[in-house]
C-alpha cells in the first residue's frame, strides 16, 4: 500500500519531489560558485622568491628584506616572482620616438 490515495496522486507528488530536488541542486550550486567567486580575487602570488642552494625555492615573501632573512644561513638567493607584476600599470614598456622639428 502507497501513502498517496491514487496512482496519480503519486506521481503528481513524484514528479513535485524531483523539482524541488534540482531546484535545490541548483541553489546549492549558485552559493558555491559565487563563494568560490569570492575568494578568488584575494590569491595573489608574493613578490619575493628565495632560491635555495638545495633547489627549492619559496615564493612567499612579501619584501626583499624577508626573503633576505629566510635565507640567512641556509645560503642561495633572493629573486623578483617571475609570476607577479606588482607595479604593472597596464601599459607595455615602448620607446618613444621623437621627431626633430
Amino acid at each position: 500500500m502507497t501513502p498517496f490515495a491514487t496512482v496519480a496522486e503519486a506521481k503528481i507528488w513524484g514528479t513535485q519531489f524531483v523539482r524541488e530536488a534540482s531546484m535545490r541542486n541548483i541553489i546549492v550550486a549558485a552559493i558555491l560558485f559565487t563563494a568560490v567567486s569570492l575568494c578568488a580575487g584575494g590569491a595573489q602570488a608574493a613578490p619575493w622568491c628565495a632560491r635555495l642552494n638545495t633547489g627549492l625555492n619559496a615564493c612567499s615573501y612579501y619584501s626583499f628584506q624577508q626573503c633576505m632573512a629566510a635565507l640567512s644561513g641556509n645560503g642561495g638567493i633572493c629573486s623578483p616572482n617571475q609570476f607577479e607584476t606588482p607595479y604593472w600599470t597596464g601599459k607595455d614598456a615602448r620607446r618613444g620616438y621623437q621627431r626633430a622639428y
